[in-house]
């Protein structure tokens, strides 16, 4: 009696949500087929056997759209998952205040958990209010001191290179080097990953669970398998779990490691910390445990989500910032010297700069936000519609999934002027003062811009004049001085390695 119940309580509840399911699903595929397509989709597969994560990919999608004027175009993965893809600054704004799509972003929160990047609603806006004050102006302003002294055991490294005729990898060095420096600023952890000379264990961990999440996103059966099948049953799960194991182990430590050193510390000295605003980041997320009063803190299980989060957007995109940026200084040797003698004038014989150097970089900074928009790290963000809207005089129904094109409006020929070519001065004032804010998106806009964005720019200022100061770039290889190819996974990364040949000048 208790099981035909069981099965009656099961049917009532397909009698009620099923036919809601349905009609939201026939409204999408209805809305779905007046949109622009590349190619038509597979009835399972949808376009999963037809797109591919490579810049070849990327440069021939690029040139259907702008041969034939398509700024919205939607693409489908599995039978029931339909994206719809802008490509305009209009557009972005337009769908902006929506969330962030669960679906899209669940890959990553086995790793990342509920952190500021995959978190929605009440508790991502208690998290932001939270975490702003650790970058706050007073506290990035010390910050240049440890990205001088970073950057210093980089090119102690290079100058050995230089002085033995050899040619430096950039990706994994930077690596190295970003990571380092998020540590230090975010959690007050000194790794020594530089000067172990070595891939760190957690830099191979993140590419792996990168990897393979866009593999799983792309697959539309590991898709639709719940975590429990994927991470038990199949050969990627088990790499996914080894590389999860590896990253969370790494986060842990730093926490704990932390929280020993802020349980020694009196309450006294960590109120007058606290006053001159020189707490870091992981500072901020424990004392908010130990000071609150309201039991608004957030849980070590949330401190844990939130530093993984930190460090991956932190270090990685960072560095894939500034790889793509020393490639176009290399590239550009006229640009390059023009560069750097900015940076000399502003040192006038010093080394390291200071803070109130980095308003002074106007031209380098110009260099530095042109290479962002050739080569944006997060290249696309994906937002879900809570209401039914019409973008580019398309229906798009509520719960769609818009993804929002960073590369394509950086690269858009309706915004930009020969687009493909890399021109520091579009981002001159003079130029810049009437170009419409939304073309230009690297680290996002709204409210759910990146929280870390002066952060990561003072950052790369310094790395980057502290490189220019010091040695000439050269690439030898012609082919990769003609293109060097990007991989659009999580984030766009160089496809191969980039090395420089470097010269040491006289200061």
């Amino acid at each position: 009696m208790a099981l035909v119940f069981l099965l009656l309580f099961l049917f009532s509840l397909c009698l009620l949500f099923l036919p809601k399911r349905l009609w939201r699903y026939y409204n999408l595929c209805k809305a779905m087929r007046k949109l622009p397509v590349m190619a038509p989709p597979h009835w399972f597969w949808g376009h999963a056997n037809f797109v591919e994560f490579s810049q070849s990919f990327a440069t021939k999608a690029y040139a259907w759209r702008t041969e034939n004027n398509i700024d919205i175009n939607c693409f489908w993965l599995g039978p029931f998952r339909a994206f719809v893809m802008l490509h305009a600054p209009e557009h972005f704004r337009t769908v902006i205040k929506n969330p962030k799509s669960p679906d899209a972003y669940a890959m990553l929160e086995p790793w990342l958990g509920r952190g500021l990047l995959i978190e929605n609603g009440s508790r991502w806006l208690r998290n932001r209010r939270l975490l702003t004050p650790a970058f706050h102006f007073d506290v990035l302003k010390p910050y240049v001191h440890v990205y001088n002294d970073c950057t210093d055991i980089l090119l102690s490294k290079w100058k050995r290179s230089a002085l033995n005729g050899e040619t430096v990898e950039v990706y994994n060095t930077i690596n190295q080097l970003t990571l380092d420096v998020i540590l230090r600023c975010a959690c007050s952890h000194f790794s020594s990953c530089q000067e172990k000379g070595k891939v760190d264990p957690y830099v191979d961990a993140v590419l792996e669970i990168c990897n393979l999440s866009v593999s799983r996103f792309m697959n539309p059966v590991l898709a639709a398998s719940n975590d429990f099948i994927y991470f038990y049953l199949t050969p990627q799960g088990w790499r996914y779990r080894r590389a999860l194991r590896e990253a969370h182990k790494h986060s842990e430590k730093i926490i704990k490691e932390r929280k020993a050193v802020l349980m020694n510390e009196g309450r006294q000295e960590r109120i007058a910390k606290s006053k001159l605003k020189c707490l870091d980041f992981l500072d901020i997320l424990l004392l908010a445990n130990k000071e609150r009063k309201d039991g608004d803190g957030l849980s070590d299980l949330e401190i844990r989500y939130e530093v993984d989060t930190f460090v991956f957007e932190g270090y990685d995109t960072t560095a894939n910032a500034l790889t793509w940026m020393l490639y176009y200084l290399a590239k550009y040797p006229e640009i390059q010297e023009k560069c750097r003698e900015e940076v000399r004038d502003v040192l006038r014989g010093r080394n390291q700069l200071d803070y109130d150097d980095l308003s002074k970089l106007q031209y380098t900074q110009c260099c530095i936000k042109e290479a962002m928009r050739l080569n944006p790290p997060v290249f696309n963000i994906v937002r879900s519609l809570t209401e039914d809207i019409t973008i580019g005089g398309y229906y798009i129904p509520k719960e769609a999934d818009v993804v929002i094109d960073i590369g394509g409006i950086h690269r858009s020929p309706n915004v930009w002027e020969n687009p493909l070519e890399y021109n520091p001065l579009r981002f001159h004032p003079d130029h810049a003062k009437d170009r419409d804010p939304f073309s230009y998106v690297p680290f996002s806009a709204g409210p759910r811009n990146c929280i870390g964005q002066n952060f990561a720019f003072n950052e790369e200022q310094v790395v980057i004049a502290s490189i220019l100061n010091k040695f000439s770039l050269e690439i030898r290889d012609e082919r990769i001085k003609q293109q060097l190819d990007f991989l659009p996974l999580v984030l766009l990364r160089p496809a191969e390695e980039l090395h420089l040949k470097l010269t040491l000048l006289s200061q």
